[in-house]
């Protein structure tokens, strides 16, 4: 059997004190080394959660000032519409006066006519 095919059999049957020394030393660090692979992949995930986190509120404070900016400007547009009836009004209640002070008189006048 061992004649038939010796490309898939290795047979080391001789390491050298310092291999053997090495490699418990050199699959510890490559051991820690695929620990701190794994650490920082699961970091980077989190992050990046948060930051999809962090865009989703980015998005909904950007449209809650928006949708304020709209209220503001409504808001803004009422009270100047509301200020030119308060003008308005006023300007007709002086006109009223004017012309119930100046033409008050012709009431009284038809009042008193013979009839």
């Amino acid at each position: 059997d061992d004649h038939a095919c010796k490309f898939f059999k290795w047979l080391d049957t001789n390491t050298c004190t310092c291999g053997a020394a090495t490699t418990p030393i050199v699959l510890a660090k490559f051991r820690r080394l695929e620990h701190n692979v794994e650490v920082a992949n699961e970091e980077l995930k989190q992050a990046r959660a948060m930051g999809e986190v962090a865009l989703e509120w980015e998005q909904a404070a950007k449209r809650r000032a928006e949708r304020a900016k709209v209220v503001h400007k409504i808001s803004e547009e009422k009270a100047e519409k509301f200020k030119i009836a308060l003008v308005i009004s006023w300007v007709m209640f002086g006109v009223l006066i004017i012309l119930s002070t100046r033409f008050g008189g012709v009431r009284s006048r038809q009042r008193c006519l013979p009839g």
